[in-house]
């Protein structure tokens, strides 16, 4: 599961090569590829985090531990777009819309934990 979750990544950064014809788009997938990377669950990087942490720590210790983590990521995250939204006059807007993304991807289905592999 861990070497499936990191395709979407890989592939993300190999097309970030696209920069010298294409920077809109190679920045796009820059964005999203490090999105994609947050250890949140429902996202490829929290799958990973997860499944490292099941695999390392147990099934008990590691989701304590993953967690803990994305609820550090999650309040970084809500920092740094309140800021965001303070700093700049449209960033009220910005902030509401990437709070109600955060939420939703926080209700997706977790991957298993007890058969560890992709859904």
């Amino acid at each position: 599961q861990i070497i499936c979750s990191f395709a979407g990544p890989f592939l993300g950064c190999c097309l970030i090569l696209l920069l010298k014809w294409y920077p809109k788009v190679a920045l796009c997938l820059l964005i999203q590829t490090i999105y994609n990377l947050l250890p949140i669950q429902g996202t490829d990087g929290g799958c990973i985090l997860q499944t490292g942490m099941l695999l390392l720590l147990g099934e008990e210790k590691g989701c304590q531990v993953f967690t803990i983590i994305e609820k550090f990521t999650r309040a970084l995250l809500f920092v740094l777009l309140f800021y965001i939204a303070v700093k700049w006059s449209f960033g009220a807007l910005l902030f509401f819309l990437s709070m109600q993304r955060l939420r939703k991807v926080g209700i997706k289905t977790p991957c298993k934990r007890r058969a560890l592999r992709v859904q």
